[in-house]
């Protein structure tokens, strides 16, 4: 079920019946005792976490999405969508949010949320926020799809 959601295919209505049947005998349960229970969203970041890993946490119900960003932009600047996930992606930039690569690689990111610079440390803010621009130091580069894959 979570690779056909994962690949946007229909679903077949007898994997729906089995997936509530899954459900009702195992996955409440499950879900309870890990403490996902009311989890609507559950987010991660950091390193990038396999594919395996969402299987498992969509086919128990529980929406697990990846963010990116840094503490010098408030936290989140890129995020999955529900619907719209993508293993080895991070997603889109958040609304307000622009997210470019340099010609070396690098992402970089533009928001009012981008901090105005380290307390009392000049050459580190001017190593790191240029023209607006919050320079991360990390490598990425943006999908097809528009996703950023750092």
């Amino acid at each position: 079920m979570a690779n056909l959601k994962f690949d946007k295919k229909p679903v077949p209505l007898h994997w729906k019946f089995l997936e509530w049947l899954a459900y009702v005998l195992v996955q409440k349960k499950l879900k309870d005792h890990l403490g996902l229970s009311r989890v609507r969203n559950a987010y991660t970041g950091g390193a990038a976490m396999g594919p395996d890993h969402f299987r498992f946490f969509h086919a128990l119900g529980v929406n697990l999405k990846q963010i990116y960003g840094q503490t010098e932009v408030a936290g989140i600047s890129v995020v999955h969508r529900s619907g719209d996930i993508k293993f080895d992606t991070v997603g889109h930039p958040i609304p307000g949010t622009e997210i470019k690569i340099t010609d070396e690689g690098e992402i970089i990111t533009c928001s009012s949320s981008v901090f105005k610079g380290y307390y009392k440390n000049p050459e580190a803010t001017a190593k790191t926020l240029r023209d607006g621009w919050l320079h991360s130091d990390d490598k990425g580069f943006i999908d097809d799809d528009g996703h950023l894959v750092d």
